[in-house]
């Protein structure tokens, strides 16, 4: 029994309590990827430490109360196989139990989704550039968190625009003030200023891998006459300012 108690624990730290360390989504893999906002985090200690216990121990209880019953009413024991069995004690218990077990979820759950159904209120983060730079530096110290294996799963999607200035045309421009690993694209269309430049993380027309932690992740970036670089950006219900 301690055997198998054991492999039920290392195979529940495999799948759960060790699920938060992947960075970026890989082929085959079932982990989380690394938590990177406060909700995101949350989300982590919702799955792991509330619901994965509780997945693990009635798992465990249905496999016991399987076992004893194959037990207690096997042929061997009943020769004579009664037409019922009644246990008032254990009817109370099966019905009791999962009403508490709902409500220890609830306490957690109900501010959580609370949280994750927040609607930003659309601050913004200014960066500076110019028409030769080849960084965007912005002005806020975003945390250690962009995730990103390779630079080249972020790409840059340009909307309609006109203007006299212009990015170089297929250079490659550093994002500095993103986290870690620094994150670079390349421009496939020369933007002109008053442009908006999308730089789009998930699975999009290009098919790049998402970076942003959970679910997909627009950043609207807007060249304005003077190259300044207006970003709106937001995870989880929650706005970067």
């Amino acid at each position: 029994m301690k055997r198998i108690l054991a492999g039920v624990t290392a195979a529940g730290a495999a799948l759960g309590f060790g699920a938060a360390m992947a960075q970026h989504p890989v082929d085959g893999g079932i982990e989380m990827i690394e938590a990177i906002s406060p909700v995101a985090a949350e989300v982590h200690f919702f799955h792991n430490i509330v619901l994965l216990p509780v997945i693990i121990g009635i798992s465990l209880l249905v496999l016991a109360l399987l076992v004893w019953v194959m037990v207690r009413y096997s042929a061997k024991a009943n020769p004579v196989p009664r037409k019922f069995s009644h246990n008032t004690l254990v009817e109370i218990i099966w019905t009791g139990v999962p009403i508490l077990i709902l409500v220890y979820i609830a306490l957690f759950s109900f501010d959580l989704l609370f949280k994750e159904d927040t609607i930003p209120d659309g601050k913004q983060v200014v960066a500076q550039a110019d028409g030769s730079t080849s960084a965007f530096v912005f002005a806020n110290d975003f945390p250690d968190s962009r995730k990103v294996s390779r630079p080249e799963q972020v790409q840059v999607f340009l909307a309609s625009g006109a203007g006299e200035k212009r990015l170089s045309y297929r250079s490659d421009y550093k994002l500095s003030g993103l986290g870690k690993p620094e994150v670079t694209v390349t421009l496939n269309t020369a933007p002109a200023s008053g442009e908006r430049v999308i730089i789009r993380g998930g699975r999009s027309l290009v098919g790049v891998a998402p970076f942003f932690g959970a679910g997909e992740d627009n950043r609207e970036i807007a060249l304005a006459p003077t190259m300044t670089l207006k970003v709106i950006g937001f995870q989880w219900g929650w706005t970067y300012t």
